[in-house]
């Protein structure tokens, strides 16, 4: 019996083993694309953040062009807006305005979770400007 589990736990390593080293390869002779270099920082990413004047945030008060400005942040948050799991309905109202009350409350319904303010970062364009 001892030499019948053996012989599959053989087999079993056989398999993981050819398929690891097959996963490795690329097809036929050729290799495995390799992840684009990470690019070179932009000056975007080195100076100071773009600086929107409230009137120019308020501009952006539609589904089609849907801006936040949250805790003096301003936020594009467009391609979000079929993905929020409240609906569009819930972000619409808030388009083109002062959105940090409604943002930490879910407008007076609770408050959003950790994952959510880390995911509000990723549509950060810029900030308010100073008067």
């Amino acid at each position: 019996m001892k030499w019948l589990v053996g012989l599959v736990l053989g087999a079993l390593l056989a398999t993981i083993a050819v398929t690891t080293v097959g996963n490795t390869v690329g097809v036929g002779n050729a290799p495995l694309p390799t992840a684009p270099p990470s690019p070179a920082p932009s000056a975007s990413t080195t100076s100071a953040p773009a600086a929107f004047s409230a009137a120019e945030i308020a501009t952006h008060a539609s589904t089609t062009s849907c801006w936040l400005l949250i805790s003096n942040r301003v936020y594009d948050v467009t391609t979000y807006l079929s993905r929020h799991p409240g609906g569009i309905r819930t972000i619409t109202p808030w388009c083109g305005k002062e959105a940090s009350q409604a943002f930490a409350t879910e407008a007076g319904r609770g408050e959003h979770s950790p994952v959510a303010y880390d995911l509000l970062q990723a549509y950060c364009i810029g900030v308010l400007a100073s008067r």
